[in-house]
């Protein structure tokens, strides 16, 4: 028998997975866009960071709306995945730049993510 919770959790898991399906075409796009080794780690370095911010404003500005949280963690983690930062970072760059992209993306990418839900904490406050 299906009770009220196993619809509510049946429906997040719908819409976390309508997000992560929209944000992997959005990060595949974005991933095109970029021409040869170093426009595929911008656009990996820009999908990381940006797919943070997006989910911090999100996350930031809904506390109480767990539909919209599970569409935003699916949607910014199907933008933002850090399996393809990592191939990313060892794959196609010269060992220095690895380094250098392997570890600025992660604290401009947490950076991003707390400025958007410090944004959100502001917006709501208004």
């Amino acid at each position: 028998m299906t009770t009220a919770t196993d619809k509510v959790t049946s429906g997040r898991i719908a819409l976390a997975s309508l997000g992560g399906a929209i944000g992997s075409v959005g990060r595949y796009w974005f991933w095109q866009e970029g021409s040869g080794v170093t426009g595929e780690l911008r656009a990996t370095f820009v999908t990381s960071v940006v797919g943070c911010f997006v989910l911090g404003l999100i996350l930031g500005a809904t506390r109480t709306s767990q539909p919209l949280r599970a569409f935003a963690v699916g949607l910014c983690g199907g933008f933002a995945s850090f399996s393809v930062y990592a191939v990313m970072g060892v794959a196609f760059a010269t060992r220095w730049f690895a380094v250098v992209f392997l570890v600025v993306t992660p604290v401009a990418a947490l950076g991003a993510m707390g400025l958007g839900a410090l944004l959100a904490a502001g917006v709501r406050r208004r």
